[in-house]
């Protein structure tokens, strides 16, 4: 199979994690694109705001399409979550799959600072999309040349979608609908469960 890898912190999932795992998944045409939740990311000093099972849930919420999974896998390994560990793991567990990693823009833009990064590469193609008016394709292929010669990229351009995790947070902390920014069952779930409030 086609796999896809997604991670993040997912806290909360939106609509525009969605919008870049369907456009991976048409791009790619993947066969599956497992949604992992980081338990411990590396590269953030701010811990996750909200409990891993309503994380979880907001996930199942946000990504209801079949050929999503969400994954556990780096909610039940201590410490750091680190990239390599969970492809080490699913290339263990699926030998003959093809994995790919996807990525946001941002993230490709100090790909060579990741940890064991060389390593990644051996194990998947990195994929990541340009969003319009952020980064463009012209810019992460120039650093993709400069920076990882000769490496498995592939980057694509969509049109944006603005919104962004840190962005909700403060709306609902403010006390602001956040109904055009995610499913409304993901947003009545926030509100019921009180998550957010203090930002």
């Amino acid at each position: 199979m086609r796999v896809g890898v997604f991670g993040g912190s997912f806290d909360p999932p939106h609509n525009g994690h969605h919008y870049l795992g369907v456009c991976f998944h048409e791009q790619l045409m993947l066969d599956q694109i497992l949604v992992i939740p980081a338990g411990q990311p590396p590269h953030k000093t701010n811990h996750i705001r909200i409990p891993d099972r309503d994380r979880l849930r907001l996930c199942e919420m946000v990504f209801p399409e079949s050929y999503f999974t969400i994954s556990q896998i780096e909610l039940h390994r201590a410490g750091k979550s680190y990239t390599i560990d969970t492809l080490t793991e699913l290339k263990k567990n699926h030998p003959d799959d093809v994995f790919f990693l996807l990525v946001g823009a941002d993230m490709l833009l100090y790909f060579d600072h990741w940890y064991r990064w060389r390593d990644i590469l051996e194990n998947c193609t990195l994929c990541a999309i340009a969003r319009d008016g952020e980064h463009d394709a012209e810019e992460l292929r120039r650093y993709a040349d400069e920076k990882l010669i000769g490496e498995k990229v592939r980057i694509f351009s969509v049109p944006p979608l603005p919104v962004s995790s840190t962005r909700i947070r403060q709306k609902i902390a403010a006390g602001e609908n956040i109904d055009n920014l995610m499913p409304a069952i993901a947003a009545d779930y926030i509100r019921q469960k009180g998550l957010y409030r203090e930002e």
